[in-house]
């Protein structure tokens, strides 16, 4: 029988497996106040678990914000769901900066967590996460 490496044979040894994602624009900007987190999973093999730490780290590595948008059209199951929401607005005698509610980009992605449709009116209310 072929014997461990010290490096495997530690691996095998810890009760949790870590890996670590950091974004330097972040830590940049926030300093020690940049917020972190730990969590554990299943995963053994470290690429899928650096795989993760990345994807986490794009999820919630950015302030999020909780916003409320009525959309066009009657949805139905759209919890946990993204939308893409066009933030365009008319604005004809120039009282928004860039026209859009957000200065920059017209279009954002939100995470929905509530949904309620109104068949009467012909929309839905979304209610989720964006980041800012």
């Amino acid at each position: 029988m072929t014997a461990a490496t010290t490096t495997r044979a530690e691996f095998l040894k810890s009760a949790e497996r870590s890996e670590t994602a950091v974004s330097a624009t972040l830590l940049a900007r926030w300093g020690d106040a940049a917020g972190d987190t730990a969590q554990s999973s299943a995963l053994i093999d470290k690429a899928d678990a650096t795989a993760e730490a990345a994807r986490q780290l794009a999820l919630f590595g950015n302030v999020m914000a909780i916003d409320q948008v009525s959309i066009e059209g009657v949805y139905f199951d759209l919890e946990g769901q993204v939308v893409r929401v066009d933030y365009t607005i008319p604005n004809p005698a120039g009282v928004f900066p860039a026209g859009t509610w957000f200065g920059g980009g017209a279009t954002v992605d939100i995470l929905v967590t509530k949904a309620r449709p109104s068949l009467a009116e012909g929309f839905t209310l979304i209610e989720g996460l964006i980041r800012l």
